[in-house]
Order: C-alpha cells, then sequence, then structure tokens
C-alpha cells in the first residue's frame, strides 16, 4: 500500500481488519498513527516507520499476528498501550533513544519475542506490558527505570535472567509471577516489591550502597 507523501495522520480506525493486507511503507512526513488504525490486519508482515513519526496510538496493530519486527525511529515518543498486543509472530523489538514510557499492555501476548533492548531513558514500564512473552528469556533494564507495572512481565515462562537497575523503585504485584524458569534475582535494597512480585521460591539477593548484600524469600 502505498500513501500520498504529504500524509501527516492516520486516523482511528483506518485500516482496521483489513485481512488481506501484507505491507505498508509510511510517508516521510507521517507524524501520527490513530487509534486501533490497523488493529486485526492479520496478514500484515512488514510495516517500515518513517523517521519523523512521533505517535503509536492505542491498539494501532492490535492483533496483527504476522508482524515478524519493529524498528521504531528516533523522533517517536509515545507508544500507546495495546499498541502491539498479540502481535504473535513479533520476535524482537529495539526502541527510541529517548522513549520513556512503554505503555499498560503495549506487548501483551506477543509470544514470540525473545529479544528487547530498552532505551537508556527509558523510566517506566506498564501494567502487562510484556505478560505472556513466553519467548523472552532475559532482559536488561536502564539506570534511569524507576516503575515496572503488575503483571508486567508475568508467564514469561522462559525468562531465566534479569538485571535490575539500583534506581529501580517499584515492582509492581504479580510483575514477574508465573516466571517458572526464573530462579534468583538481585535488587537493591531500597527497590519495594508489592505483593507476589515474584513467583514464592524465587530467591531474592539484596544489594546495598556499600555492595554488601544478604539473601531472603520473596515476601508476600
Amino acid at each position: 500500500m502505498a500513501f500520498p507523501d504529504a500524509l501527516q495522520t492516520i486516523g482511528v480506525r483506518a485500516f482496521r481488519g483489513c485481512n488481506s493486507l501484507v505491507s505498508v511503507a509510511f510517508p516521510d512526513a507521517l507524524r501520527s498513527i490513530g487509534y486501533s488504525a490497523f488493529s486485526g490486519c492479520r496478514s500484515l508482515a512488514s510495516v517500515v516507520f518513517p523517521d519523523a513519526l512521533q505517535t503509536i496510538g492505542h491498539s494501532a496493530f492490535d492483533g496483527c499476528s504476522s508482524l515478524a519486527s519493529v524498528a521504531f525511529p528516533d523522533a517517536l515518543q509515545t507508544i500507546g498501550g495495546a499498541a502491539f498486543r498479540e502481535c504473535s509472530s513479533l520476535a524482537s523489538v529495539a526502541f527510541p533513544d529517548a522513549l520513556q514510557t512503554i505503555r499498560e499492555e503495549a506487548f501483551y501476548g506477543c509470544s514470540s519475542l525473545a529479544s528487547v533492548v530498552f532505551p537508556d531513558a527509558l523510566q517506566t514500564i506498564g501494567p502487562y506490558a510484556f505478560s505472556g512473552c513466553s519467548s523472552l528469556a532475559s532482559v536488561a533494564f536502564p539506570d534511569a527505570l524507576q516503575t515496572i507495572g503488575v503483571h508486567a512481565f508475568a508467564r514469561c515462562i522462559s525468562l531465566s535472567s534479569v538485571v535490575f537497575p539500583d534506581a529501580l523503585q517499584t515492582i509492581g504485584a504479580y510483575a514477574f509471577f508465573e516466571c517458572s524458569s526464573l530462579a534468583s534475582v538481585s535488587l537493591s535494597a531500597s527497590t519495594s516489591i508489592s505483593g507476589y512480585g515474584f513467583k514464592p521460591n524465587v530467591s531474592i539477593k539484596r544489594r546495598s550502597s556499600s555492595s554488601s548484600s544478604s539473601s531472603s524469600k520473596n515476601s508476600m
């Protein structure tokens, strides 16, 4: 599909449910993709985002089950909630450097997602953002991260390695629950864990500012 060169906005539900749509190349002028614009386009396998894109709306590519990879432009400021939910073929994601928030359910149920590169500026990962990403084996969070939302990585059954920053303030309830491959984690002494943040038998090592640590079991 070819769009006019001057197009800046793709509106709400513009191509929702277009099951025969296979690929799109957006014009350089495009600034925003609206709510549910391509949701349910089950054959859509390839998208190329322009450098000027600033906003991907809520549910914009929800259910695009053939979409295999996405590369976000540096200008992108917002990835809406559920934007890539249930994109079951999506295997890797690299975020723009300036992105500060990954919103709720953004990549929920992306069962093929095996690799995620988080930007240094990231501060918040929203509720259910990566829940059910069953192929994700390891994550390393940036130093700026402060909040991991409820159920953010729940049911990531292949997740066995997680690197948490010292600045992390809050791990939400059930954030890593049912991550059956995760055996131990190391956290700053100042990081708060809400109830059932991890499965009950995960060993939690607490790091102090002096680099001394002690081991404990997850509190309920």
